[in-house]
């Protein structure tokens, strides 16, 4: 006997809801440093998260990657900084923990500031292609897709 695939609830086409027409400008912005190792928004959300909880494993866990992949990323930024970001205590009986330097903490810091002006960049972008897209139509110019072309369905040769 054969299974039939079964549509998944909201999955047909007239279950979704309407796509969002609305322009965005979206910018990400991290900061590189030499030897590969970089601080984009996730690794500065880690950063955020240790500074909150004081716990690696809570941080990583709250950021939703593996504690391995924290530490590896404390690491690789550990390294490359002039001085760690990130200083880290052996767990044990009465537990660990982790901290953020006053490097780590003047890093979060222009990070959060950089990820500010991207932001204020970013709607600044959107409002100038809003008002392009709303002149255009205004003009009669359609600023829709086209729609997609036909393929041509080959017979094999013999």
């Amino acid at each position: 006997m054969r299974k039939v695939a079964r549509a998944r609830p909201g999955s047909r086409r007239r279950d979704r809801p309407a796509a969002d027409r609305t322009v965005r400008v979206r910018v990400k912005a991290w900061v590189d440093w030499p030897d590969s190792a970089e601080v984009g928004p996730g690794r500065a959300a880690l950063l955020r998260a240790i500074r909150r909880h004081g716990s690696i494993s809570v941080a990583a866990r709250t950021v939703g990657i593996a504690y391995r992949t924290a530490w590896n990323w404390i690491q690789a930024m550990n390294a490359v900084a002039d001085c760690p970001l990130v200083a880290a205590r052996p767990g044990g009986t009465r537990g660990g923990g982790a901290a953020l330097t006053p490097a780590g903490d003047a890093v979060v810091t222009a990070l959060d500031a950089l990820h500010e002006r991207v932001a204020e960049l970013s709607a600044a972008a959107t409002a100038e292609f809003t008002e392009l897209l709303e002149r255009m139509a205004g003009d009669g110019v359609s600023h829709e897709a086209p729609p997609p072309r036909r393929r041509c369905r080959r017979t094999p040769r013999t």
